[in-house]
């Protein structure tokens, strides 16, 4: 059995953390600038651990807000999840740092304007 660095706990705990924080990210290159503003909410936890590729975890493709609550109370088991399937082990064991990422300096950001869906 692979041992898992992070717990679905520890992301939950850590992703609660960014719930009320708002990150604003000017890039620039060459006189341009492109402004990203990125915010969590509790429904966005579901997609960044990969749930949608849980597909023998039924209970976790509902309402999204809700797993996020459940297992913040622990009424999910994790190491149920992690049972499941390694697909989303990289996934867990990233996303605890995920605010530290953010916040240090020494991060660097690319963004590329073809691959942007929004505009």
């Amino acid at each position: 059995m692979e041992i898992w660095v992070s717990s679905i706990y520890d992301c939950v705990d850590a992703f609660s953390k960014l719930l009320d924080i708002e990150y604003v990210i000017i890039l620039g290159r060459k006189s341009q600038n492109v402004t990203l503003q990125i915010e969590f909410r509790k429904i966005d936890l579901h997609h960044l651990l990969g749930f949608q590729h849980l597909i023998d975890r039924p209970e976790l493709n509902h309402d999204r807000e809700k797993v996020f609550n459940d297992l913040k109370k622990r009424k999910i088991s994790a190491t149920h999840i992690e049972k499941s399937h390694q697909k989303i082990k990289g996934r867990v064991d990233f996303l605890p740092y995920l605010e530290e990422i953010f916040d240090d300096n020494k991060t660097i950001f690319k963004y590329n304007e073809a691959m942007n869906n929004f505009h």
